[in-house]
């Protein structure tokens, strides 16, 4: 399994290659003219956007993870040792009872996110 450095480091080693590519036809002239020698026949700027969305999702994924571990230690911090403390059934989460009127808001937040997702994938469904 790759680490996230590797996973970004191939990204961006791919839009170089892709941005720096030579244009549709062969890359080597004096070569052979067979599929090795062929070179990309997408559009350079598509290549390039592709590869530069797929190095920022991925330190997006690891800036969002990083910011999730931080903030759900400090609520738990907030919340131990207090009289109403709380542990989620499902998700084993604690919070204190008084936030949200006794509702987790590990799991409010994990299902309003979902519907999020959700209702963007029916938008772009055809």
């Amino acid at each position: 399994m790759m680490t996230f450095a590797e996973k970004y480091r191939k990204a961006m080693m791919a839009e170089r290659r892709y941005r720096d590519a030579p244009r549709k036809g062969w890359a080597d002239p004096k070569g052979r003219k067979s599929a090795d020698n062929q070179t990309i026949e997408v559009r350079r700027k598509e290549a390039v956007d592709l590869a530069v969305m797929l190095g920022s999702a991925l330190y997006n994924s690891q800036v969002w993870l990083r910011e999730k571990i931080v903030l759900v230690n400090y609520i738990d911090q907030l919340a131990n040792g207090a009289p109403d403390m709380m542990t989620c059934e499902t998700c084993h989460n604690r919070y204190r009872s008084v936030w949200m009127d006794g509702a987790c808001p590990y799991c409010a937040a994990s299902a309003g996110a979902r519907e999020q997702v959700q209702s963007m994938l029916e938008e772009t469904a055809p």
